[in-house]
């Protein structure tokens, strides 16, 4: 896990320093949304798998056009 991450935006695409999307950049998994900015819960088993995905499948739809 990565806590912090990479910020991002509703529609999973990676945001530049100025909050910005950069085109044709998306995130999804651990390394992505700034999700856990502190502390990882390990007690919550499944958070990372569950995350990923959930996440990859909505990016799919999203780079599709479904969404």
């Amino acid at each position: 896990c990565m806590p912090g991450g990479i910020k991002m935006s509703p529609r999973l695409e990676c945001l530049d320093k100025d909050l910005n999307p950069i085109p044709g950049l998306y995130a999804a998994g651990n390394a992505s949304g700034d999700l856990y900015a502190q502390d990882y819960p390990i007690h919550v088993s499944g958070t990372s798998t569950s995350r990923c995905l959930t996440w990859g499948y909505l990016l799919g739809r999203f780079i599709a056009g479904v969404e």
